[in-house]
């Protein structure tokens, strides 16, 4: 039973690994200062709620 789900477990890294296929290109989001981050992160309608990555934006 444990070499069943260590193999699992390799097969699903092994494919968490794998390239996202052919075509696939990462674009990385554009600089910003402080302010227009700030003025993208309001909410643009009633109820809406913003949810943000701040990692991704340092």
């Amino acid at each position: 039973m444990r070499h069943a789900l260590a193999a699992l477990a390799l097969a699903a890294l092994g494919l968490a690994c794998a390239p996202a296929g052919p075509g696939w290109t990462y674009t990385p989001p554009e600089v910003v200062e402080a302010g227009a981050l700030f003025a993208r992160l309001l909410p643009t309608k009633d109820g809406e709620l913003v949810l943000a990555n701040f990692w991704a934006s340092w």
